[in-house]
């Protein structure tokens, strides 16, 4: 588990902070020279980018072997993703930081600048009080990040805690509409079905109407403040987009809990769709999906709490009818509704695909073959995780197979 807290300085003599800046000038020139020459060569790993720059930038800017690395790292890692780098944060590791202790009791930071190492006081306030109280928890001190601001940032790592394995299973099914959520009990018994988040994608779709106005207005009028508007209105719908997903995992963190399960979810890729592959209003609803940041706060709660993640296939999940297995595209009457062609069960899909995230998370499905063999037929196991849809024929005559249980 890592964190990140932030850690309050008391106001520095204009000494510290000049030899602050000189060093997070040094960074980010060292990354700069690190970026360009990966843009303009063809360099093929961070190994080869090391050999290139690194007797070069420690005899130019004299810093620290440790810095001169993390600068190397911080220009490879963000190659494939940035134009260019005009803000970067120093990372201090283990052996560029320190927490000491002042004679009069006060705590300070003390980091290796270019040439000399600066203490900096610490403000007691409740930033340190919450670092005290993590350090007691078992969290431990990885790294300081220095921001272009010169503030700072404490990342803290935990070993992850031991996972019990939970008889029950907690479905989550991630749509346009809400999330459904289904606990189904080891003896596949359904606990409870409920659904969470409509809100969120009712305020998605109102954010992004008012967005569609204001970017008309800036394009029709170029002297008008619609851009700093939009600009505005962009951060608000991340940032209530990124708090409701945070209390959405909460929420099933709860559930879990409570029904002692373990939480399943779809192992989704490809979701978002461009431009001419589907219509426009169905294109609209699936990329606001929040997918990849529901996901990465859900690993993180669960860890946290203790709760085991499982990632199952999402091939069919609101095709594939729960009571009798049929899988069938005409299963799926609309974006909603779903009544199996066979067997005349119906439900919401959503409700529908959560249950069989759990019966793929809680089951694994065992087929049987009739292989002939010298002396007779055996039967030959077969696990599966696609929800038992696969079955192994006989090699030749090919005898149809059949689920057990």
């Amino acid at each position: 588990m890592q964190k990140c807290l932030v850690l309050n300085t008391l106001p520095l003599t204009e000494i510290k902070r000049a030899k602050l800046r000189e060093t997070y000038g040094s960074f980010l020139q060292m990354t700069q020279k690190c970026f360009a020459l990966v843009e303009t060569s063809k360099v093929k790993s961070s190994t080869e980018l090391h050999r290139l720059t690194y007797r070069e930038h420690r005899k130019r800017f004299g810093v620290a072997a440790q810095l001169v690395c993390e600068a190397r790292r911080y220009a490879w890692g963000v190659r494939k993703t940035a134009n260019r780098i005009n803000y970067v944060i120093v990372r201090f590791d283990r052996h560029l930081f320190s927490l000491k202790t002042t004679r009069r009791g006060n705590p300070a930071l003390s980091v290796r600048a270019n040439s000399e190492r600066v203490g900096l006081p610490i403000a007691q306030d409740g930033g340190w009080r919450r670092l005290q109280t993590h350090l007691g928890a078992g969290w431990e001190i990885s790294s300081v990040i220095m921001k272009f601001n010169l503030k700072f940032l404490v990342a803290l790592r935990k070993d992850d805690p031991q996972k019990r394995e939970s008889p029950n299973v907690l479905g989550v099914d991630i749509n346009a509409g809400s999330v459904a959520v289904t606990i189904r009990s080891a003896k596949g018994k359904v606990l409870k079905q409920l659904y969470l988040g409509q809100d969120l994608a009712r305020m998605q779709a109102k954010f992004e109407r008012r967005r569609a106005k204001l970017q008309a207005h800036r394009d029709t009028h170029s002297q008008s403040k619609a851009g700093k508007k939009l600009k505005r209105f962009s951060r608000r719908q991340r940032n209530y987009t990124r708090t409701r997903c945070w209390q959405l995992v909460g929420e099933l963190v709860k559930l879990a809990k409570r029904f002692d399960a373990r939480i399943a979810i779809e192992r989704l890729k490809y979701l978002r769709k461009r431009r001419g592959e589907w219509g426009k209003r169905s294109r609209k609803k699936v990329n606001r999906i929040p997918y990849g940041f529901l996901r990465f706060a859900l690993e993180h709660k669960a860890v946290q709490e203790g709760i085991t993640i499982e990632t199952v296939s999402a091939r069919y999940t609101s095709q594939t009818c729960p009571r009798c297995d049929l899988v069938n595209k005409a299963n799926r009457r609309n974006f909603h509704y779903f009544k199996c062609i066979r067997c005349g069960f119906e439900a919401n899909a959503d409700r529908v695909a959560s249950l069989n995230i759990c019966r793929r998370a809680g089951e694994r499905m065992v087929t049987y073959a009739q292989v002939p063999v010298v002396g007779g037929a055996v039967n030959r196991r077969v696990l599966s995780d696609d929800g038992g849809r696969r079955h192994l024929n006989h090699l030749e005559g090919q005898a149809p197979s059949f689920r057990a249980g």
